[in-house]
Protein backbone atom coordinates (compact mmCIF):
# COMPACT_ATOMS: atom_id res chain seq x y z
CA UNK A 1 0.00 0.00 0.00
CA UNK A 2 1.13 3.59 -0.74
CA UNK A 3 2.15 5.39 2.54
CA UNK A 4 0.04 8.06 4.09
CA UNK A 5 0.15 11.52 4.06
CA UNK A 6 0.52 12.89 7.39
CA UNK A 7 -1.87 15.83 7.83
CA UNK A 8 -0.38 19.33 7.59
CA UNK A 9 -1.35 21.96 9.78
CA UNK A 10 -2.97 24.91 7.93
CA UNK A 11 -4.13 23.03 4.80
CA UNK A 12 -7.46 22.82 3.90
CA UNK A 13 -9.35 20.71 1.14
CA UNK A 14 -9.42 17.37 2.04
CA UNK A 15 -11.11 15.52 4.74
CA UNK A 16 -9.03 13.00 5.23
CA UNK A 17 -5.33 12.75 4.63
CA UNK A 18 -4.60 11.67 1.20
CA UNK A 19 -2.13 8.82 -0.54
CA UNK A 20 1.15 9.35 -1.69
CA UNK A 21 1.26 9.63 -5.69
CA UNK A 22 3.60 8.94 -8.02
CA UNK A 23 3.59 12.83 -9.05
CA UNK A 24 2.33 16.11 -6.81
CA UNK A 25 1.67 18.90 -8.96
CA UNK A 26 1.53 22.07 -6.88
CA UNK A 27 -0.54 25.42 -8.15
CA UNK A 28 1.14 28.42 -6.95
CA UNK A 29 -1.66 31.47 -6.75
CA UNK A 30 -0.91 34.55 -5.28
CA UNK A 31 -2.80 37.72 -7.42
CA UNK A 32 -4.63 36.28 -10.30
CA UNK A 33 -7.87 34.44 -10.51
CA UNK A 34 -8.72 30.76 -12.69
CA UNK A 35 -10.22 31.92 -15.94
CA UNK A 36 -11.63 28.49 -15.74
CA UNK A 37 -12.67 25.09 -13.59
CA UNK A 38 -9.06 24.45 -11.82
CA UNK A 39 -10.85 20.47 -11.93
CA UNK A 40 -9.87 20.50 -15.59
CA UNK A 41 -6.54 20.36 -13.94
CA UNK A 42 -6.78 16.90 -11.94
CA UNK A 43 -5.17 13.71 -13.64
CA UNK A 44 -5.29 10.42 -12.99
CA UNK A 45 -2.97 9.32 -10.46
CA UNK A 46 -1.71 12.57 -9.39
CA UNK A 47 -2.17 14.99 -6.35
CA UNK A 48 -3.45 18.58 -7.38
CA UNK A 49 -2.58 21.10 -5.03
CA UNK A 50 -2.66 24.71 -4.02
CA UNK A 51 -0.65 27.27 -2.34
CA UNK A 52 -2.45 30.20 -2.38
CA UNK A 53 -3.33 34.06 -0.86
CA UNK A 54 -5.67 35.03 1.32
CA UNK A 55 -7.41 36.55 -0.85
CA UNK A 56 -7.56 34.59 -3.85
CA UNK A 57 -8.14 31.41 -1.10
CA UNK A 58 -11.81 33.65 -0.23
CA UNK A 59 -12.57 33.85 -3.96
CA UNK A 60 -11.87 29.78 -4.76
CA UNK A 61 -14.30 29.31 -1.99
CA UNK A 62 -16.92 31.68 -2.99
CA UNK A 63 -16.82 29.80 -6.81
CA UNK A 64 -17.26 26.53 -5.49
CA UNK A 65 -13.96 25.23 -6.95
CA UNK A 66 -11.66 24.69 -3.55
CA UNK A 67 -12.77 20.94 -3.90
CA UNK A 68 -10.65 21.09 -7.02
CA UNK A 69 -7.64 20.60 -4.76
CA UNK A 70 -6.48 17.33 -2.64
CA UNK A 71 -4.32 19.96 -0.01
CA UNK A 72 -4.72 23.99 0.23
CA UNK A 73 -2.23 26.00 1.89
CA UNK A 74 -3.17 29.43 2.44
CA UNK A 75 -0.06 31.62 2.91
CA UNK A 76 1.31 35.07 2.33
CA UNK A 77 4.83 34.39 2.12
CA UNK A 78 5.38 33.34 -2.10
CA UNK A 79 9.65 33.60 -1.73
CA UNK A 80 11.17 30.92 -3.10
CA UNK A 81 12.11 29.45 -0.35
CA UNK A 82 8.81 29.37 1.36
CA UNK A 83 7.31 27.81 -2.08
CA UNK A 84 10.22 25.06 -2.06
CA UNK A 85 9.92 24.18 1.50
CA UNK A 86 5.79 23.97 1.14
CA UNK A 87 6.98 21.50 -2.09
CA UNK A 88 9.16 19.14 -0.18
CA UNK A 89 6.22 18.73 2.35
CA UNK A 90 3.65 17.74 0.44
CA UNK A 91 5.66 15.71 -1.92
CA UNK A 92 8.21 14.16 0.20
CA UNK A 93 9.46 10.74 -1.74
CA UNK A 94 7.80 12.01 -5.04
CA UNK A 95 9.23 15.61 -5.16
CA UNK A 96 11.40 14.47 -8.30
CA UNK A 97 8.46 14.40 -9.88
CA UNK A 98 6.74 17.37 -8.76
CA UNK A 99 5.74 20.31 -10.95
CA UNK A 100 5.42 23.57 -9.56
CA UNK A 101 2.83 25.49 -11.80
CA UNK A 102 1.87 28.72 -12.07
CA UNK A 103 -0.09 31.38 -13.87
CA UNK A 104 1.07 35.62 -13.43
CA UNK A 105 3.82 37.18 -13.23
CA UNK A 106 3.86 37.71 -9.63
CA UNK A 107 4.45 34.22 -8.53
CA UNK A 108 6.70 33.35 -12.15
CA UNK A 109 10.31 34.63 -10.79
CA UNK A 110 10.18 32.80 -7.42
CA UNK A 111 8.41 30.14 -8.55
CA UNK A 112 11.47 29.37 -11.34
CA UNK A 113 13.47 30.16 -8.54
CA UNK A 114 12.01 27.57 -6.21
CA UNK A 115 12.46 24.87 -8.82
CA UNK A 116 16.00 25.79 -8.98
CA UNK A 117 16.31 25.10 -5.16
CA UNK A 118 14.49 21.83 -5.37
CA UNK A 119 16.46 20.80 -8.59
CA UNK A 120 12.93 19.79 -10.95
CA UNK A 121 11.92 20.88 -14.51
CA UNK A 122 10.37 23.31 -15.34
CA UNK A 123 10.93 26.96 -16.62
CA UNK A 124 13.77 28.29 -15.36
CA UNK A 125 15.18 31.76 -13.59
CA UNK A 126 16.70 32.81 -17.07
CA UNK A 127 14.04 31.59 -19.41
CA UNK A 128 11.84 33.72 -17.28
CA UNK A 129 14.14 37.08 -16.90
CA UNK A 130 13.61 38.49 -20.01
CA UNK A 131 9.63 38.58 -19.87
CA UNK A 132 9.12 39.82 -16.13
CA UNK A 133 11.93 42.98 -16.65
CA UNK A 134 10.47 45.18 -19.53
CA UNK A 135 14.15 46.92 -20.27
CA UNK A 136 15.79 43.19 -20.59
CA UNK A 137 12.92 42.51 -22.98
CA UNK A 138 13.34 45.63 -24.94
CA UNK A 139 17.28 44.61 -25.48
CA UNK A 140 16.06 41.00 -26.58
CA UNK A 141 13.23 42.05 -28.79
CA UNK A 142 15.30 44.78 -30.17
CA UNK A 143 17.05 42.67 -32.17
CA UNK A 144 14.23 41.74 -34.44
CA UNK A 145 11.67 44.57 -34.21
CA UNK A 146 11.48 47.73 -33.61
CA UNK A 147 11.09 48.96 -29.76
CA UNK A 148 10.61 52.40 -28.06
CA UNK A 149 13.12 54.31 -27.15
CA UNK A 150 13.62 54.26 -23.57
CA UNK A 151 15.61 54.86 -20.37
CA UNK A 152 15.67 52.62 -16.96
CA UNK A 153 15.02 55.53 -14.49
CA UNK A 154 18.39 56.55 -12.52
CA UNK A 155 17.20 57.51 -9.06
CA UNK A 156 21.20 58.52 -8.48
CA UNK A 157 21.72 61.12 -11.06
CA UNK A 158 18.20 62.43 -10.37
CA UNK A 159 18.90 62.96 -6.54
CA UNK A 160 22.39 64.69 -7.74
CA UNK A 161 21.31 66.71 -10.51
CA UNK A 162 17.51 66.09 -10.54
CA UNK A 163 17.13 69.38 -13.37
CA UNK A 164 20.01 68.19 -15.53
CA UNK A 165 18.84 64.77 -15.60
CA UNK A 166 15.17 65.61 -16.33
CA UNK A 167 16.32 67.57 -19.55
CA UNK A 168 18.50 64.47 -20.36
CA UNK A 169 15.00 62.23 -20.70
CA UNK A 170 13.41 64.93 -22.25
CA UNK A 171 16.39 65.68 -24.96
CA UNK A 172 16.15 61.65 -25.50
CA UNK A 173 12.83 61.06 -25.63
CA UNK A 174 10.86 63.85 -26.02
CA UNK A 175 7.26 64.81 -24.49
CA UNK A 176 5.64 63.04 -23.60
CA UNK A 177 6.85 60.53 -22.19
CA UNK A 178 5.28 57.19 -20.43
CA UNK A 179 6.66 56.21 -17.02
CA UNK A 180 5.86 52.43 -15.74
CA UNK A 181 7.67 50.05 -13.46
CA UNK A 182 9.96 47.45 -14.73
CA UNK A 183 8.62 45.15 -13.42
CA UNK A 184 4.57 44.00 -12.91
CA UNK A 185 1.92 44.26 -15.33
CA UNK A 186 -2.22 45.22 -15.65
CA UNK A 187 -0.73 48.65 -16.30
CA UNK A 188 -0.20 49.10 -12.48
CA UNK A 189 2.27 52.38 -11.55
CA UNK A 190 1.97 53.76 -15.04
CA UNK A 191 1.97 57.30 -16.37
CA UNK A 192 1.83 59.70 -19.21
CA UNK A 193 3.63 62.64 -18.34
CA UNK A 194 3.22 65.32 -20.91
CA UNK A 195 5.38 68.52 -19.86
CA UNK A 196 8.67 69.15 -17.16
CA UNK A 197 6.70 70.16 -14.51
CA UNK A 198 4.95 66.69 -14.53
CA UNK A 199 8.05 64.90 -14.83
CA UNK A 200 9.35 66.77 -12.34
CA UNK A 201 6.13 66.20 -10.16
CA UNK A 202 6.12 62.45 -11.02
CA UNK A 203 10.03 62.23 -10.33
CA UNK A 204 9.75 63.59 -6.35
CA UNK A 205 7.01 61.00 -5.59
CA UNK A 206 8.59 57.82 -6.48
CA UNK A 207 8.19 55.42 -4.28
CA UNK A 208 11.64 53.50 -2.72
CA UNK A 209 11.88 50.25 -3.64
CA UNK A 210 10.70 49.96 -7.35
CA UNK A 211 12.24 50.22 -10.45
CA UNK A 212 11.01 52.69 -13.20
CA UNK A 213 11.58 53.12 -17.03
CA UNK A 214 10.63 56.22 -19.02
CA UNK A 215 9.71 55.31 -22.70
CA UNK A 216 8.95 57.30 -25.79
CA UNK A 217 4.83 57.73 -25.60
CA UNK A 218 3.34 55.69 -28.25
CA UNK A 219 0.37 56.53 -30.11
CA UNK A 220 -2.08 54.43 -32.63
CA UNK A 221 -3.86 50.95 -32.28
CA UNK A 222 -2.92 48.57 -29.55
CA UNK A 223 -2.95 44.72 -30.51
CA UNK A 224 -1.86 41.25 -28.40
CA UNK A 225 -0.90 38.28 -30.23
CA UNK A 226 -1.18 35.37 -27.41
CA UNK A 227 0.75 32.40 -28.84
CA UNK A 228 1.19 28.68 -27.87
CA UNK A 229 4.72 27.54 -28.21
CA UNK A 230 6.61 24.09 -27.99
CA UNK A 231 10.47 24.06 -28.65
CA UNK A 232 11.13 26.34 -31.44
CA UNK A 233 7.86 25.79 -32.56
CA UNK A 234 5.09 28.66 -32.47
CA UNK A 235 1.84 26.28 -32.40
CA UNK A 236 -1.34 28.03 -32.56
CA UNK A 237 -1.20 32.34 -33.03
CA UNK A 238 -4.26 34.32 -31.80
CA UNK A 239 -4.82 38.41 -33.25
CA UNK A 240 -6.67 40.90 -31.03
CA UNK A 241 -7.47 44.44 -30.94
CA UNK A 242 -7.62 46.80 -27.33
CA UNK A 243 -10.49 48.85 -27.93
CA UNK A 244 -8.27 51.25 -26.27
CA UNK A 245 -4.74 51.59 -24.80
CA UNK A 246 -5.02 49.62 -21.12
CA UNK A 247 -3.85 53.09 -19.38
CA UNK A 248 -6.77 55.29 -20.68
CA UNK A 249 -8.63 53.01 -17.73
CA UNK A 250 -7.61 55.29 -15.55
CA UNK A 251 -9.25 58.01 -16.95
CA UNK A 252 -12.66 56.50 -16.96
CA UNK A 253 -12.51 54.63 -20.38
CA UNK A 254 -13.48 51.01 -20.95
CA UNK A 255 -10.68 48.64 -21.38
CA UNK A 256 -11.35 45.45 -23.47
CA UNK A 257 -10.11 43.21 -26.70
CA UNK A 258 -11.88 41.42 -29.69
CA UNK A 259 -10.64 39.59 -32.05
CA UNK A 260 -9.54 40.31 -35.73
CA UNK A 261 -10.30 38.33 -38.40
CA UNK A 262 -7.43 36.77 -40.39
CA UNK A 263 -8.43 38.78 -43.53
CA UNK A 264 -7.31 42.35 -42.07
CA UNK A 265 -4.36 43.23 -43.46
CA UNK A 266 -3.01 43.46 -39.82
CA UNK A 267 -3.73 40.31 -39.17
CA UNK A 268 -0.76 38.86 -41.25
CA UNK A 269 1.73 41.64 -40.33
CA UNK A 270 1.15 41.42 -36.49
CA UNK A 271 2.01 37.21 -36.69
CA UNK A 272 5.02 37.84 -38.36
CA UNK A 273 6.21 40.29 -36.14
CA UNK A 274 5.00 38.05 -33.18
CA UNK A 275 7.51 35.54 -34.72
CA UNK A 276 10.24 37.63 -35.16
CA UNK A 277 10.00 38.79 -31.22
CA UNK A 278 10.31 35.05 -30.42
CA UNK A 279 12.88 33.96 -32.69
CA UNK A 280 14.54 36.66 -30.87
CA UNK A 281 14.26 35.13 -27.54
CA UNK A 282 15.92 32.08 -28.75
CA UNK A 283 16.80 29.90 -25.69
CA UNK A 284 15.92 32.61 -23.49
CA UNK A 285 12.34 31.76 -23.82
CA UNK A 286 10.62 28.59 -21.82
CA UNK A 287 10.39 25.52 -23.83
CA UNK A 288 6.62 25.01 -23.30
CA UNK A 289 4.64 28.20 -22.57
CA UNK A 290 2.47 30.97 -23.70
CA UNK A 291 3.08 34.24 -24.83
CA UNK A 292 1.10 37.01 -24.64
CA UNK A 293 2.78 40.10 -26.70
CA UNK A 294 1.74 43.85 -27.29
CA UNK A 295 2.33 45.51 -30.30
CA UNK A 296 1.56 49.12 -31.39
CA UNK A 297 0.34 50.06 -34.80
CA UNK A 298 1.45 53.77 -35.30
CA UNK A 299 -0.37 55.62 -37.34
CA UNK A 300 1.83 55.72 -40.16
CA UNK A 301 1.36 51.41 -39.98
CA UNK A 302 4.43 51.46 -38.69
CA UNK A 303 4.31 48.09 -35.85
CA UNK A 304 6.51 49.06 -32.53
CA UNK A 305 7.28 46.39 -30.37
CA UNK A 306 5.54 47.23 -26.33
CA UNK A 307 5.82 44.17 -24.21
CA UNK A 308 5.93 40.74 -24.22
CA UNK A 309 4.94 37.75 -21.48
CA UNK A 310 5.37 34.20 -20.80
CA UNK A 311 1.75 33.72 -20.00
CA UNK A 312 -2.04 33.69 -20.71
CA UNK A 313 -3.15 37.48 -21.32
CA UNK A 314 -5.23 39.35 -18.06
CA UNK A 315 -9.19 39.47 -17.54
CA UNK A 316 -11.45 38.21 -19.75
CA UNK A 317 -9.33 37.30 -22.79
CA UNK A 318 -9.20 33.39 -21.81
CA UNK A 319 -12.31 33.46 -22.19
CA UNK A 320 -12.77 35.44 -25.62
CA UNK A 321 -10.07 32.64 -26.84
CA UNK A 322 -12.40 29.95 -25.28
CA UNK A 323 -15.06 31.26 -27.34
CA UNK A 324 -13.98 32.25 -30.62
CA UNK A 325 -11.54 28.91 -31.11
CA UNK A 326 -12.57 26.57 -28.44
CA UNK A 327 -8.80 27.26 -26.44
CA UNK A 328 -8.85 28.76 -23.28
CA UNK A 329 -5.63 29.95 -23.61
CA UNK A 330 -4.82 30.09 -19.68
CA UNK A 331 -6.16 26.69 -19.34
CA UNK A 332 -3.41 25.66 -22.42
CA UNK A 333 -0.98 27.57 -20.43
CA UNK A 334 -1.52 24.79 -17.66
CA UNK A 335 -1.48 21.68 -19.96
CA UNK A 336 2.00 22.86 -21.31
CA UNK A 337 3.81 23.40 -17.91
CA UNK A 338 2.15 19.63 -16.99
CA UNK A 339 4.04 18.70 -20.05
CA UNK A 340 0.65 17.72 -22.43
CA UNK A 341 0.26 19.68 -25.66
CA UNK A 342 -3.07 21.28 -25.46
CA UNK A 343 -5.75 20.43 -28.37
CA UNK A 344 -5.30 23.08 -31.13
CA UNK A 345 -8.27 25.03 -33.15
CA UNK A 346 -9.22 25.08 -36.88
CA UNK A 347 -11.32 27.68 -38.01
CA UNK A 348 -12.26 29.92 -35.84
CA UNK A 349 -16.07 29.66 -33.96
CA UNK A 350 -16.81 33.30 -34.29
CA UNK A 351 -15.94 36.76 -33.44
CA UNK A 352 -15.42 37.29 -29.85
CA UNK A 353 -14.47 40.09 -27.45
CA UNK A 354 -14.88 41.38 -23.84
CA UNK A 355 -15.21 44.68 -21.69
CA UNK A 356 -14.34 45.74 -18.53
CA UNK A 357 -15.65 48.61 -16.89
CA UNK A 358 -13.72 50.95 -14.22
CA UNK A 359 -14.92 51.08 -10.52
CA UNK A 360 -16.31 54.56 -9.68
CA UNK A 361 -15.27 56.91 -6.91
CA UNK A 362 -18.42 55.90 -4.15
CA UNK A 363 -21.32 53.94 -3.76
CA UNK A 364 -21.96 51.51 -6.71
CA UNK A 365 -25.42 51.55 -8.05
CA UNK A 366 -27.53 49.15 -10.61
CA UNK A 367 -25.69 48.18 -14.27
CA UNK A 368 -27.92 49.49 -17.03
CA UNK A 369 -26.51 47.80 -19.92
CA UNK A 370 -27.43 49.08 -23.70
CA UNK A 371 -29.54 46.52 -26.30
CA UNK A 372 -26.67 43.97 -27.73
CA UNK A 373 -27.20 41.72 -30.88
CA UNK A 374 -24.45 39.77 -29.70
CA UNK A 375 -24.79 36.86 -27.47
CA UNK A 376 -23.13 37.74 -23.86
CA UNK A 377 -22.43 37.45 -20.14
CA UNK A 378 -22.24 39.91 -17.52
CA UNK A 379 -20.48 39.54 -14.84
CA UNK A 380 -20.20 41.92 -11.54
CA UNK A 381 -17.61 42.10 -9.39
CA UNK A 382 -18.99 44.50 -7.09
CA UNK A 383 -22.56 45.00 -5.68
CA UNK A 384 -25.09 47.38 -5.78
CA UNK A 385 -24.48 49.56 -2.88
CA UNK A 386 -20.88 48.60 -2.36
CA UNK A 387 -18.30 51.82 -1.76
CA UNK A 388 -15.15 51.99 -3.93
CA UNK A 389 -12.17 54.16 -5.29
CA UNK A 390 -11.04 54.73 -8.75
CA UNK A 391 -9.57 51.09 -10.24
CA UNK A 392 -5.86 51.48 -10.25
CA UNK A 393 -5.17 48.40 -12.51
CA UNK A 394 -7.37 46.87 -14.91
CA UNK A 395 -7.73 43.96 -12.98
CA UNK A 396 -10.08 46.03 -10.57
CA UNK A 397 -13.20 46.69 -12.11
CA UNK A 398 -16.78 46.54 -11.27
CA UNK A 399 -18.48 44.61 -13.98
CA UNK A 400 -17.19 42.70 -17.16
CA UNK A 401 -19.17 41.86 -20.37
CA UNK A 402 -17.95 38.78 -22.65
CA UNK A 403 -19.39 38.71 -25.58
CA UNK A 404 -19.85 36.48 -29.25
CA UNK A 405 -21.05 36.88 -32.61
CA UNK A 406 -20.83 35.10 -35.89
CA UNK A 407 -20.98 38.46 -37.68
CA UNK A 408 -17.67 40.58 -37.21
CA UNK A 409 -19.66 43.68 -37.73
CA UNK A 410 -22.42 43.45 -35.23
CA UNK A 411 -19.52 42.42 -32.78
CA UNK A 412 -18.38 45.60 -33.00
CA UNK A 413 -21.27 47.78 -33.04
CA UNK A 414 -21.93 46.15 -29.98
CA UNK A 415 -18.36 47.00 -28.46
CA UNK A 416 -19.40 50.68 -29.98
CA UNK A 417 -22.49 50.35 -28.10
CA UNK A 418 -20.62 50.08 -24.34
CA UNK A 419 -17.86 51.94 -25.18
CA UNK A 420 -20.39 54.94 -25.44
CA UNK A 421 -22.66 53.89 -22.82
CA UNK A 422 -22.11 54.70 -18.82
CA UNK A 423 -23.61 51.68 -17.42
CA UNK A 424 -22.35 52.26 -13.92
CA UNK A 425 -23.20 54.92 -12.04
CA UNK A 426 -22.16 56.00 -8.29
CA UNK A 427 -25.02 56.36 -5.96
CA UNK A 428 -24.81 60.46 -5.00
Amino acid sequence: MPARLPYLAGITGAAEPVEWAAVVNIVVQDKVSFRFDPQLLRRPGTRLVLLVSPGKHRELRHRGHERAFDLIRVTEDFTPEAIAAFAREVAGRALSSCRLLCHEEYTSVPVAAARELLGIGGTTPAQTAGFVDKIRMKEIAGRRVRVPRHLRWDRSAHATAPEEYLRTIVDSLGLPVFAKPVGGCGSLGTARLDDPAHLAAWASSLPDGTDFEVDEFLEGTLYHVDSVVVGDEVLFTGVHRYLHPCHEYFSGKIVGTCSVPAGEPVHDRLVGFNERVLDAYGADRPDRSVTHLEVFERRDGELVFLEIAARAPGAMAPLVSEKRWGLNIELAHFRLQLGEVPDLPGEPRCSAGFVYFPRPAGVVGELSLPELASEHTVTRFVRPGERTRPSRDVSEAVAGVLLWNPDHQELLADLERLDSASPVQPVP
